[in-house]
């Protein structure tokens, strides 16, 4: 007994003095990897931080560092941005100062390849000081280790370098969440401060999960189109209808704007409809399912996109929705989030691969432009009849009636010349797109004075028509490979079309 209260002495001797300065590299643990001991000590103990065991090692660290001590750590930079560190972002900005920081990103370390680890190294002085301007490193562009270090030391020698910024503890409080954007300009800073929150506007929510997807989800062609239902406006409506199962799923699904990305179907006739209110996650927000909406699936690519389903639609958790009350709303909803400046914001809120409901309540609700309302409904019209004429013109759209390619506008008198015809046409109709998606674009910056800082550009690669060979193939596929591949998978259309017909 003697010699473990010694032992206890000699461990409380370590860590009761304090220190000038704290350096670290702490271990990394969440929450779902702690046993049943140390998550209740993390939860007691660290309520802030207890989601990992790095973020409960910043807040250690600085208490072991005397008044106006330094702390200094490599971690990860999820605190930086995940609503579950919001707290602990708040008492870490309002108790001490952060110094500089060098945000790493991924690639930071040649030993771990690819986008498996974001890292940031920084510094706080143990000491609040509201308008110190502490300096920031962005660094996430490089590729590698040598790179980011090279990009380090020009920033120290050229503060102009176009990557170094310069921002105060008060200037981040005024995105909400407090995430640590220090590259946000001030004039996003004052669209955020200036603009309510989009969620006293609009309600979104998160959709159900089955826990045996398996089991409720299909593809339309694999059950009888008997039992499959489209259209319907309620729960009531489908069930009056006698064998049907089946309703149209809105699961997310890869980046599509504006129309598109209907391929899943649910089975919930009202048996199906009770086993899943007793599993999974209960059917939340059960009383918004068949509504119209705009929607966003859950993982994200570099470039966010929002898509309207129409009415009969059940959502999932993957695929996220916004209610709109009136067409109005629908239309200036959907011109704003396929902007250029709600995918930046998406960037600063929360930069990982997921945009939840949580971070899209917080962006900023667009009020300057309701003025343009005509403009912006002929454009959403458009956008969206374009787009779903385009996903209807495939298999994969249980509206398929017929192939483009046999329509008589285009017939000729050979194949090729009636593919040729046709690809003039896939090619008008993606050149407007482009021009109705950066008139959008120009309507928006105006409208917000943010000519220097974005532009209304649209890559032709993010025009999200399945005609067009530069989104259907990739940006990395050279031009000429994505024409082969277009009439080579254009043809195969034609084959499978013939031969279902037979």
């Amino acid at each position: 007994t003697h010699e473990k209260v010694l032992r206890v002495l000699k461990q409380a001797n370590y860590l009761s003095p304090k220190y000038h300065v704290v350096v670290a590299n702490p271990p990394y643990m969440g929450s779902k990897g702690m046993n049943q001991e140390l998550s209740a000590w993390a939860k007691e103990n660290y309520p802030d931080s207890k989601s990992d065991l790095f973020a409960m090692f910043m807040e250690r660290t600085l208490r072991l560092t005397v008044k106006r001590g330094i702390m200094a750590m490599i971690n990860m930079q999820s605190w930086m941005f995940l609503s579950s560190y919001e707290k602990l972002r708040g008492k870490l900005l309002s108790n001490a100062t952060l110094l500089t920081m060098a945000h790493i990103g991924t690639r930071g370390f040649d030993s771990i390849g690819g986008e498996i680890v974001s890292t940031t190294a920084f510094v706080f002085q143990n000491n609040y000081n509201l308008n110190h301007r502490g300096e920031f490193f962005r660094l996430v562009d490089g590729m590698s280790e040598t790179e980011k270090s090279k990009m380090t030391k020009e920033a120290i020698a050229n503060s102009d370098c176009g990557w170094l910024y310069r921002v105060s503890t008060n200037d981040l409080d005024k995105i909400p969440g407090s995430p640590i954007a220090y590259w946000v300009t001030p004039k996003t800073s004052n669209i955020f401060s200036s603009e309510p929150p989009i969620s006293e506007n609009i309600v979104a929510k998160q959709g159900l999960g089955t826990g045996a997807d398996h089991i409720f989800f299909r593809r339309f062609w694999e059950v009888s189109r008997r039992r499959f239902k489209t259209g319907c406006i309620s729960s009531a409506e489908f069930w009056s209808k006698e064998g049907q199962r089946w309703i149209p799923l809105n699961k997310g699904g890869s980046f599509r704007k504006w129309s598109g990305n209907q391929e899943f179907i649910i089975k919930f006739n009202e048996s199906d409809r009770n086993i899943l209110k007793t599993k999974g996650n209960q059917l939340p927000s059960e009383n918004l399912y068949f509504k119209e909406t705009i929607s966003w699936s859950d993982i994200t690519s570099a470039t966010n996109s929002f898509r309207f389903y129409p009415a009969g639609f059940i959502f999932s958790n993957t695929g996220h929705c916004a209610f709109h009350s009136t067409e109005d709303q629908k239309n200036l909803l959907l011109f704003y989030l396929n902007n250029k400046f709600v995918n930046s914001c998406s960037r600063i809120l929360n930069p990982t691969m997921h945009f939840h409901v949580g971070y899209f309540n917080l962006l900023p609700y667009p009020s300057r432009l309701e003025k343009f309302n005509d403009a912006i409904s002929l454009s959403i019209k458009k956008l969206i009849e374009t787009h779903q004429k385009d996903w209807d013109a495939f298999e994969t759209s249980w509206d398929f009636t017929t192939l483009s390619i046999l329509s008589s506008k285009y017939r000729s008198s050979t194949l090729q010349n009636t593919y040729n015809s046709l690809r003039n046409h896939w090619q008008g109709m993606t050149d407007k797109m482009m021009c109705l998606e950066e008139e959008n674009n120009r309507i928006f910056i105006e409208a917000y004075e943010l000519q220097d800082e974005l532009s209304s550009d649209v890559p032709i690669h993010e025009i999200t028509l399945t005609c067009n060979p530069a989104y259907r193939y990739g940006k990395k596929v050279s031009k000429e490979v994505q024409e082969k591949r277009l009439r080579e998978d254009t043809m195969k259309a034609f084959i499978s079309y013939f031969v279902g017909c037979m």
